[in-house]
């Protein structure tokens, strides 16, 4: 701040609030158009021919996009359920114990015990 500048908080221009641009949105928070449900469909054909003929990267290209696909589907519903039925706290909750499970199966998975495990059912 310079030495004549006020503390007062001057307000923003109407002209800044019409020109600024709008953030980016997410892929999933944008509404499915009614044509979409066949691009799943078609993501779903392209995995089969993928799996058939042996060709990873069709399937494995396929497979991210129907994934894609299926979270623009999946999450805005899925959201507004945990909203609806789920406490803030209960949430927590879940998230935290979502994220407790996640850690302890990837830590298995780098520690060998998976191998371990396997190795001993075998």
């Amino acid at each position: 701040m310079t030495a004549d500048s006020t503390d007062e908080i001057q307000p923003i221009s109407p002209e800044l609030i019409k020109n600024r641009r709008s953030l980016p949105q997410w892929v999933f928070q944008e509404p499915l158009e009614p044509a979409m449900p066949w691009l799943l469909l078609g993501t779903f054909v392209l995995i089969v021919l993928g799996l058939g003929l042996n060709w990873p990267w069709l399937g494995f290209t396929a497979a991210v996009l129907a994934l894609m696909l299926s979270l623009q589907v999946i999450l805005p519903s899925l959201q507004s359920w945990l909203l609806r039925y789920l406490t803030a706290q209960e949430r927590r909750y879940l998230i935290g114990s979502l994220g407790f499970v996640l850690a302890i199966a990837v830590l298995a998975y780098y520690l060998g015990v998976f191998r371990a495990v396997t190795g001993w059912l075998n």
